[in-house]
């Protein structure tokens, strides 16, 4: 399965992209911004684990972020539930070299899109590290609402909310 935008191919995670999602969960500069820090090969490869069962589970899941003209990884985007519940998070991340051209927009409306009119969710949330204002320029593009700051993991972070339109 893929989804494609201008500028973007977003393509099912899969076992051929191991190795680049390790690179890309390895990156300081790129985990930097996110959640929960750099992780080691082993720790990557266990979150690669955890996306795969995902799409296994449910049908969706995070895709493999690829530019739609030369092919190379930029990085992810996707949906995904959070902590096993009831809730689905719209999740992206991208290397530095393709940050701040609104690719991250794009790819994170394109995933919102496909939650609502795809696979019919009624909520769609986000949650961000409370101090990436980046991240949260992109969740208010793409339409999301500010809810406010909650304590989850290592880091305080936002939580942005969006309702299928009936």
């Amino acid at each position: 399965m893929e989804l494609r935008t201008e500028r973007m191919v977003l393509r099912r995670l899969g076992e051929a992209h191991r190795a680049d999602m390790i690179a890309f969960y390895g990156d300081a500069e790129v985990m930097a911004i996110r959640k929960y820090g750099a992780r080691d090969a082993a720790a990557a490869s266990l979150a690669i684990d955890v996306a795969l069962e995902h799409w296994q589970a449910h049908g969706f899941g995070l895709f493999a972020a690829h530019d739609g003209e030369s092919g190379e990884f930029m990085g992810e985007c996707g949906l995904r539930y959070v902590d096993d519940g009831d809730v689905v998070e719209v999740s992206y991340g991208l290397f530095p070299r393709f940050q701040g051209s609104g690719l991250a927009t794009e790819g994170a409306r394109a995933c919102l899109d496909f939650g609502f009119r795809t696979l019919g969710l009624p909520l769609i949330v986000a949650y961000s590290r409370a101090d990436n204002v980046a991240s949260h320029r992109v969740l208010e593009k793409i339409g999301m609402e500010f809810m406010g700051r909650e304590d989850r993991g290592t880091h305080g972070v936002v939580r942005y909310e969006a309702r299928r339109e009936p």
